[in-house]
């Protein structure tokens, strides 16, 4: 039962391993997404604000995913300490035996 259970707990970790590098990637996409906006927009200030105004709701949806992404991300985080725990915990107890 308990190799079952520890093989289970290191599964779910690669997964929320695999989890972490995709939320990553995912911010780091963003993050040159706006660098690029930035750069388009650099000089067209006017252009930006009118755009800005009129895509408001949009503007405030995305930052809504931002902040709900971010976390979900450190739930993920959360998780895959608890279950580095567990991990530990269990293979100590091996130790022992």
């Amino acid at each position: 039962m308990k190799k079952n259970h520890k093989y289970l707990l290191q599964e779910k970790l690669s997964f929320y391993l695999d989890w972490e590098a995709d939320w990553q990637n995912w911010f780091k996409n963003q993050e040159i997404i706006e660098k690029a906006k930035k750069k388009f927009y650099k000089d067209k200030r006017f252009f930006c604000a009118i755009l800005n105004f009129y895509f408001l709701p949009i503007n405030l949806l995305k930052y809504y995913q931002k902040k709900r992404a971010q976390h979900s991300y450190k739930k993920v985080l959360s998780m895959i300490a608890v279950l580095k725990e567990e991990l530990d915990i269990i293979n100590n107890n091996q130790k022992w035996r």
